[in-house]
């Protein structure tokens, strides 16, 4: 098996005006050649906010065939895009079209009419960051239960103690809470504080759920576990959902437009496979950065995500004209 490289760094758009240069995020995409000849792509971008180690270490690693958790879900999701180019289909032929969430990265300055261009794409449900500012998030989110038909996905990020928690909940109206399908992430994982806390409103595992060991047998306090494919054990994860008799979300990693379709085709497999199981997948996150040559090529309508041209995950053309760089041992 033979790996190749090709840097990339994705600029983030700026949510408003007045907020700073984001900085550019680093990634690199992978080619893997396999011994009998087949080559498949994906996507090594790592979130050391949320603890995964920088790319450089993950580089590191793999020259020493040492593989991280990233680098394993990335040679899975190669090994499917490469068994498609064989045999020259692209993925997303005869898969189920599914709807996604919208995504809000805050709501701080807005106003209710922010919601506005979700509810004219056809958008049913919207992932919102919260947790920045508390007492105008809870004066949007109460207004829009008045408003707009959406169902709220509200990511914490883990920014809630106990306290805020209740200050939180206690602010949203009725109807408010009736429109929000779960809180994510609202603090640190503790399974007393988080069984408690689901006695409240429906809470999702994101980030935390690298707490949880992918062998564990007992039930977590959580109703729905958002699996990450780039970075979680996808098959792992559904054993856990189904003996758990748990909900799950799929949803990119918010990273390279190839990664980010690989993740909306497991969603769309693993949604033929266990109906009953999937909730809305969360993968329409290429808005987060500036255009490039790649997000230039996808097709989306609404919610919606569709298939890019040519074989396996697509991008023929793309992937070729980069440049790769052998990953050599040291």
């Amino acid at each position: 098996m033979k790996f190749y490289y090709s840097l990339y760094e994705l600029m983030p758009k700026k949510l408003g005006p007045k907020d700073q240069t984001p900085v550019a995020r680093k990634g690199a995409l992978l080619k893997i050649e396999w011994s009998d000849g087949k080559i498949g792509y994906a996507d090594l971008h790592p979130w050391v906010e949320f603890g995964d180690l920088d790319l450089e270490q993950h580089l590191s690693e793999l020259r020493h065939m040492r593989l991280t958790p990233l680098v394993e879900q990335a040679i899975w999701l190669a090994s499917i895009d490469a068994k498609a180019r064989k045999e020259k289909v692209n993925l997303y032929d005869n898969q189920l079209v599914l709807k996604n969430n919208g995504l809000l990265m805050k709501l701080k300055q807005a106003s209710v009419e922010v919601l506005d261009p979700y509810v004219d794409a056809g958008f049913s449900k919207l992932k919102i960051k919260v947790g920045l500012d508390s007492i105008h998030e809870i004066e949007i989110i109460n207004r829009a239960a008045l408003t707009h038909n959406l169902k709220l996905r509200l990511d914490f990020n883990n920014r809630l103690t106990w306290s805020s928690f209740e200050k939180y909940i206690n602010a949203l109206t009725p109807q408010a809470k009736r429109q929000i399908e779960y809180f994510e992430d609202p603090f640190p994982y503790d399974a007393n504080m988080w069984k408690e806390a689901r006695q409240i409103i429906p809470l999702a595992i994101d980030w935390e759920l690298k707490k949880i060991p992918i062998d564990q047998k007992d039930s977590i306090e959580a109703d729905v576990l958002i699996i990450k494919p780039t970075h979680d054990d996808v098959n792992a994860r559904v054993e856990q959902c189904v003996r758990w008799e748990k909900k799950m979300t799929i949803t990119s990693h918010m990273g390279h437009p190839l990664g980010v379709m690989q993740c909306a085709y497991v969603a769309q497999d693993l949604a033929k496979r266990f109906p009953k199981m999937m909730l809305d997948p969360g993968c329409l996150t290429f808005d987060v950065f500036e255009p490039n040559e790649f997000s230039n090529l996808l097709n989306f309508q609404g919610p919606f995500i569709k298939k890019v041209g040519g074989w396996g995950i697509g991008f023929d053309f793309i992937l070729k004209s980069q440049k790769w760089n052998l990953l050599k041992a040291q």
